[in-house]
């Protein structure tokens, strides 16, 4: 069974989520150094692979390391 959309994940440490749109979804990981999510498809790769060094998050697992990424970026 395929769990709906939005999905967080941790890809490497990398805070990614997947989020529903219109015609599917979009991929978005945390740049580190802006503490913007981008498009990043790659990350998505990786997780449907089942590489080591993803794990799947809840929403507030997910929050704590965006939160910790964009104050040590010097953003809040």
């Amino acid at each position: 069974m395929i769990t709906p959309l939005p999905w967080y994940l941790s890809v490497h440490d990398r805070p990614t989520k997947v989020v529903p749109t219109r015609d599917g979804g979009y991929v978005l990981a945390l740049d580190i150094l802006s503490g913007e999510f981008v498009r990043d498809l790659d990350q998505l790769n990786i997780h449907l692979e089942c590489r080591p060094g993803v794990e799947d998050l809840t929403k507030d697992e997910f929050d704590k390391p965006v939160k910790w990424h964009r104050e040590r970026a010097g953003l809040k």
